[in-house]
């Protein structure tokens, strides 16, 4: 049975308890957008990048990681790939890249640097809601400008074929 376009977070968690493969898929289809840009504000090398996304899917996998979330589904994600991402890149070698994030992304930024949804309310002096709804918000714009990047990317490559 093909799952629905709108998973809720706590539908997915409990699939991936199952170990429903169909979990996996809704969930990279789901955040793997917003976790791959966050590693590529970290390293410019795509073939890194690449490389440390289909690793932290396997750790996810692996470790049972998702297992063990405390938190919203994206901040646990988000959290996790910068932390792995940071330490797969100073496995080879390479020190991350320092970014300073723009508005649209600041709440992910300030979430991926472990800081609680708690700490980012008085920060930011919101309230959790809000910092939950502006996360989203962040999220989709996220996914959003990934689906119009690789479609952009698609129509070029298709332009050059026809060429």
């Amino acid at each position: 049975m093909p799952l629905e376009e709108k998973i809720s977070d706590a539908q997915l968690l409990a699939m991936l308890k199952e170990n429903n493969f169909s979990a996996w898929e809704a969930l990279y289809k789901k955040y793997a957008a917003a976790m791959y840009g966050l590693i590529c504000k970290l390293t410019d090398n795509k073939e890194i990048a690449d490389a440390i996304m289909i690793d932290a899917f396997v750790e996810l996998k692996t470790k049972n990681i998702l297992a063990q979330v405390k938190h919203a589904l994206c901040y646990s994600l988000l959290r996790f790939t910068n932390t792995f991402a940071v330490s797969a890149l100073k496995k080879l070698g390479i020190n991350p890249k320092i970014f300073t994030p723009p508005e649209e992304t600041k709440l992910i930024h300030l979430l991926c640097l472990n800081h609680s949804l708690q700490e980012v309310s008085a920060i930011l002096n919101i309230r959790e809601e809000e910092v939950k709804k502006q996360l989203r918000v962040e999220i989709l714009n996220i996914r959003n400008n990934k689906r119009a990047e690789d479609l952009k990317n698609a129509f070029e490559k298709q332009d050059v074929e026809v060429r």
